[in-house]
């Protein structure tokens, strides 16, 4: 009795250091990708667009067109960047959905376009980089998207995430908006790399798993 009662004590204490080192290892992991903006090394947010020609639109980690989503309804007045006054853009760190997080793991690309067919859709965006000092990442995740109207070409939003060259030369076609625009054309992104690995974790549960199916308690008659 006395020893069935000390392996069943110990047992207790390693399922409980283990649980609390499993806690560590998911917390640990969720800071490990708490935001994009404070990943080391980070000097930048570049975005391929093609509307016109495929250019690059770079913006510093920490600029403003990064940190503040912008208010009210896209406009020329109202954008980040464009490379035509009918379709601005707004670029943000965002949640998966594509709300705005300062602190969060994706960068989400809002457009505006009011014209439907026969004009091609809006939101052309080809890929969307982090740049740190002379290298770059690029973004290989579609976390979510919004295409409306008769000019959206379904599918075409993982063409944001596809393998491709340096230079972008395939892009999405998210449609186009309503007059006054009460939603935006949307795809939001993030990076494989910046993920953690969780196989170290599943192992733990498992072991955790094999500890309390191991040392029962018992009852002895």
């Amino acid at each position: 009795m006395t020893t069935t009662r000390s392996l069943t004590c110990l047992s207790k204490r390693i399922i409980l250091s283990l649980t609390v080192s499993l806690f560590g290892l998911v917390t640990s992991a969720e800071l490990s990708r708490a935001a994009i903006i404070s990943t080391p090394g980070l000097t930048a947010v570049r975005f391929w667009e093609a509307s016109g020609p495929i250019l690059p639109f770079t913006f510093a980690f920490n600029s403003p067109q990064m940190t503040i989503k912008l208010g009210n309804a896209l406009s020329p007045a109202n954008r980040d960047f464009s490379q035509f006054p009918a379709e601005p853009y707004d670029v943000f760190y965002s949640d998966s959905n594509g709300a705005f997080n300062l602190n969060g793991n994706y960068v989400t690309v809002e457009a505006a376009f009011p014209r439907p067919l026969p004009a091609g859709g809006g939101l052309n965006l080809g890929a969307v980089d982090l740049i740190f000092g002379s290298s770059s990442l690029r973004a290989d995740v579609l976390s979510s998207w919004v295409g409306l109207g008769n000019n959206y070409i379904a599918g075409s939003e993982v063409l944001a995430v596809d393998t491709d060259t340096a230079i972008p030369s395939t892009f999405t076609t998210m449609g186009h908006t309503t007059a006054p625009h009460t939603q935006h054309l949307r795809v939001t992104v993030t990076w494989s790399k910046l993920v953690p690995e969780p196989a170290a974790v599943s192992l733990l549960i498992a072991a955790i798993g094999i500890l309390v199916g191991t040392h029962r308690p018992t009852n002895h008659v």
